[in-house]
């Protein structure tokens, strides 16, 4: 992953990280249990949480906030004892209320943490795997501890992110030229997992534009034609004294009636849609009041729109015509 800031140095930090997601494959498990419980409970009823590997600028080049502690230090190696680093989430979840630091977890799935991990620091929560999801307790384990086969290479620079990347390549094949590389900005890492929610949300915004045409064309089609069947009523109505005022504002009072009432359909309809769709929105309550507000001031000015033009037609009615035409 590439991540761009400003100007030279072309290379600001950088660190490797067995994942932007959880890894499962280094805990099969992934459970553990806090100091003090028996090792009998590492089993589905214990609590549960994602595994990283990272090394120890990681934190820093992600942008993740270090809230308690330490992160790690090239002294967190395979002849120190085991540590780990935490986020928020795990906190809530297992020590509440509680002084971390020098607490120790104790993880299935590894025999190297059968004696505890002890927690060096606490971060901030991050969304590692999908952006729309809360953030899941997470688990930091020093890469000098975890050696693993497989890792990722991030670099924060401090100019286009491509200019650094034939370097990075060059590099890495010079240490393994068997090596693979693959290459991605942040951006387009973060592209990758919100395409999916974009275009159901360019295809919805698509198929909201063609039904409020329709509503438009709709509404219009229906008061052009009670206005039309209502010719000779309206005539009638101006060869009595009635001006164009009163009927236009006749014609609109019974727009408003039919449109009222098809709004309070549409929006029970929705409210029951929209909790279908709670797993499309992102920071979004299905019943937010703001959201609602904004759809009916737009329908209704849509609405009262298309009802305008043929209210406004009857209001031009020659009362003598009207009459004729009976």
């Amino acid at each position: 992953m590439l991540e761009q800031a400003s100007p030279k140095p072309q290379i600001a930090d950088a660190a490797i990280s067995s994942g932007l997601t959880h890894d499962a494959e280094f805990h099969p498990d992934a459970y553990y249990i806090t100091s003090g419980r028996p090792l009998a409970e590492i089993n589905t009823k214990s609590p549960d949480a994602g595994f990283t590997v990272v090394s120890g600028l990681y934190f820093k080049v992600v942008g993740i906030h270090l809230l308690a502690g330490r992160t790690f230090s090239p002294r967190d190696n395979a002849n120190a004892p085991p540590t780990v680093i935490i986020n928020q989430a795990l906190v809530k979840q297992s020590f509440p209320k509680q002084n971390l630091i020098s607490q120790k977890l104790i993880s299935g799935g590894d025999r190297i943490t059968a004696n505890g991990m002890t927690i060096a620091g606490v971060v901030a929560d991050a969304r590692l795997d999908d952006p729309k999801e809360p953030p899941m307790p997470e688990i930091y384990l020093p890469y000098l501890q975890h050696p693993r086969a497989e890792m990722n290479l991030l670099v924060r620079t401090r100019t286009d992110p491509l200019t650094v990347a034939q370097p990075i390549r060059l590099l890495t094949q010079s240490l393994d030229p068997e090596a693979t590389v693959k290459l991605s900005t942040m951006e387009g890492h973060l592209a990758n997992s919100v395409a999916t929610p974009r275009f159901s949300s360019t295809l919805i915004a698509a198929f909201a534009g063609l039904a409020l045409m329709l509503l438009a064309v709709g509404i219009y089609g229906v008061i052009a034609y009670s206005v039309a069947q209502r010719t000779g009523e309206i005539g009638l109505r101006m060869a009595l004294g009635a001006d164009q005022g009163r009927v236009l504002s006749m014609v609109l009072r019974e727009a408003l009636r039919l449109i009222g009432a098809g709004l309070i359909i549409g929006i029970a309809g929705s409210i029951v849609v929209a909790r279908l769709l709670r797993s499309q929105l992102f920071e979004v309550s299905p019943s937010d009041p703001n959201v609602y507000g904004l759809v009916l001031i737009t329908l209704l000015g849509v609405a009262l729109m298309a009802a305008f033009l043929p209210a406004w037609r009857a209001s031009r009615i020659e009362p003598l015509e009207a009459l004729r035409q009976e």
